[in-house]
């Protein structure tokens, strides 16, 4: 009965001697586990009850059912000390996952008398104190093990223990523990498949034999305070996935000779500040997401990278590359996602039918040219940042609905009011809208990267969208130099949650067809040269949380009542 909203206690089972498996999770049950409605299910071997409103502590009864293989009581709010498991009868328990509760204290040593586990996952709990590196020995079917955002410590021995040889270990994750070394124990196991030992305290160098780890498939050392790494000479064909963002690594962007599998390579946030090797898309050719953005990358854009013929998400943003964006980046199918944002950049060729593109993102550069008119050739784009560039054409196109942000640019002459009507789905009230703008990310097993954050301006201030919601529609113009009268048609975006005008030479009255804009939270016509007075139907705006109508030439009373009372005098 999963995935239903079924609310109250857990009812008992106790009458069902013959039930094998209870599945109840991602329901919205609440209340504590009664520890005797379970005395009675001896042949029960499988209990999901995860994704819950569950309270109070885990009953240790639950782990002396003597067939119970599963037990899965994830994402609760289970509190208090994680109590000593007594009577202990079921060897047969493979998985016990109690991952993102409340449970506090040290892990319990009767923990390592269950000793059919094979996987563990204690993450996102409040448990403090140190994992005993002497018993995990006795867990010697352990394949998973997730101990990751808690509060316990590895000890010095643990760090050097030599943990047995023929260990089955295969996925590790010590996330967010405070580790400052890289455990050594990890070079026995020649089964880790995945490793994730992300956002610790991890300095240094990255050790040569984690490269010897032949099985390794995942590795993610983001978040720490690496500096350097020698580039393996071994091979290396195995490794899907490598993420080193986020730490100190300078110097020149290492080049691993053997990255032929790597779908997704993430460099970001670092010091390089070399060029980037000529031979790089040589070397990934099977490479998904590469990742450069936030160094100190200088040169151009070796056109070697459109030999990866995989390759949907390419992010060189924030770094200081010059020269033009390669022709071949405007003709590729595979490529979705083109960040090149706040570099050096120049020229941009026209995109051609073959365009994927989702989102483009070139702001922040010193572009010129027409490409702009091209992009109705990419009719699959969703979000396209192009402001603070030297572009002095206009731009209306019907596919790009959601968010249009075109402010810090030089365009002028008028806003035609026939173009606003083209944007169907800023047409269509947010209850019937048929479209849904997806999170554009490039997934590996459980982990995503996600690749629409934008800069849109709200509220008065510059805020990042780390998640473009299907919910947010903006249209932003500012800075610019657009004259004649905001068009009445601007009233029938119904959808639009803000709305940027200021910084314009906009003449005219404010258009009391904004007042159609039942969802609009975010208005601001601040610095033009509207006259008149402000239409009292602007009441009707409930939803409004920002309103910015200063430096113009405004006349009259202001509006009384509604959202207008919480506005102060800086509005107007």
């Amino acid at each position: 009965m999963s995935y239903n909203n079924l609310e109250g206690s857990i009812p008992s089972f106790s009458g069902a001697k013959d039930i094998v498996a209870i599945d109840l999770s991602f329901n919205g049950l609440i209340s504590t586990i009664n520890s005797t409605h379970w005395r009675n299910l001896t042949k029960l071997s499988y209990l999901r009850l995860g994704s819950n409103k569950l309270d109070g502590n885990i009953p240790s009864s639950l782990f002396s059912l003597p067939l119970l293989g599963t037990l899965e009581l994830s994402s609760n709010q289970f509190s208090g000390p994680f109590a000593e498991i007594s009577n202990v009868s079921s060897y047969l328990l493979s998985g016990l996952d109690l991952s993102s509760n409340n449970l506090e204290g040290p892990i319990p040593m009767s923990i390592f008398s269950l000793q059919g586990l094979i996987n563990l996952d204690l993450s996102s709990n409040n448990l403090s104190g140190s994992f005993p590196p002497d018993c995990l020995h006795q867990l010697r079917y352990l394949s998973v093990l997730d101990l990751s955002h808690n509060n316990l410590f590895l000890t010095h021995d643990y760090t050097n223990f030599s943990y047995s040889s023929t260990s089955q270990l295969s996925d590790l994750r010590l996330v967010s523990l405070q580790l400052r070394t890289i455990p050594k124990f990890l070079r026995n196991q020649s089964n880790l498949g995945s490793l994730d030992l992300s956002d610790n305290q991890i300095n240094g160098k990255i050790p040569n034999w984690i490269w010897s780890l032949s099985d390794l498939r995942y590795l993610n050392l983001s978040c720490n305070s690496l500096d350097s790494l020698e580039v393996p000479s071994i091979n290396l064909s195995n490794l899907m996935y490598l993420d080193l963002h986020s730490n100190q690594f300078h110097g020149k962007i290492p080049i691993f000779p053997s990255l032929y599998s790597v779908y997704y390579l993430d460099f970001s946030r670092n010091y390089f500040s070399s060029p980037i090797p000529s031979t790089t898309g040589d070397m990934l050719v099977k490479t998904g997401l590469l990742s450069l953005s936030s160094n100190n990358l200088n040169g151009i854009i070796p056109e070697s990278l459109c030999n990866s013929t995989s390759l949907k998400v390419l992010d060189l943003s924030n770094n200081s590359l010059s020269g033009t964006i390669p022709r071949c980046l405007t003709t590729m199918t595979t490529l979705a996602v083109l960040n090149l944002r706040r570099n050096n950049l120049t020229n941009v060729d026209e995109f051609s039918h073959t365009c994927s593109l989702e989102m483009l993102d070139v702001s922040g550069n010193h572009i010129q040219g027409q490409f702009l008119k091209s992009l109705v050739n990419c009719t699959r784009l969703e979000v396209l940042k192009q402001f603070d560039n030297r572009t002095i054409s206009m731009f209306f196109e019907e596919h790009i609905h959601l968010i249009i942000d075109l402010a810090h640019n030089n365009f002028s002459g008028e806003v035609p009011g026939t173009a606003l009507t083209t944007w169907q789905a800023m047409r269509t009230s947010k209850d019937n809208a048929p479209w849904k703008i997806r999170n554009l990310q490039v997934e590996y097993g459980e982990t995503y990267y996600q690749v629409d954050t934008i800069m849109v301006s709200n509220n008065g201030l510059e805020m990042e969208l780390v998640n473009i919601l299907t919910i947010f529609t903006s249209v932003d113009f500012s800075c610019n130099k657009f004259n004649g009268s905001i068009p009445e048609e601007i009233g029938e975006l119904k959808s639009l949650d803000a709305l940027n005008l200021s910084n314009n030479a906009f003449t005219g009255a404010v258009p009391s067809s904004l007042s159609n804009l039942s969802e609009l939270k975010s208005l601001d016509l601040s610095k033009n040269k509207l006259s008149g007075q402000i239409p009292v139907e602007l009441t009707k705006l409930t939803f409004l949380a920002f309103l910015n109508l200063s430096y113009n030439q405004l006349v009259g009373r202001i509006p009384s009542g509604a959202q207008f009372s919480t506005f102060d005098a800086a509005s107007f």
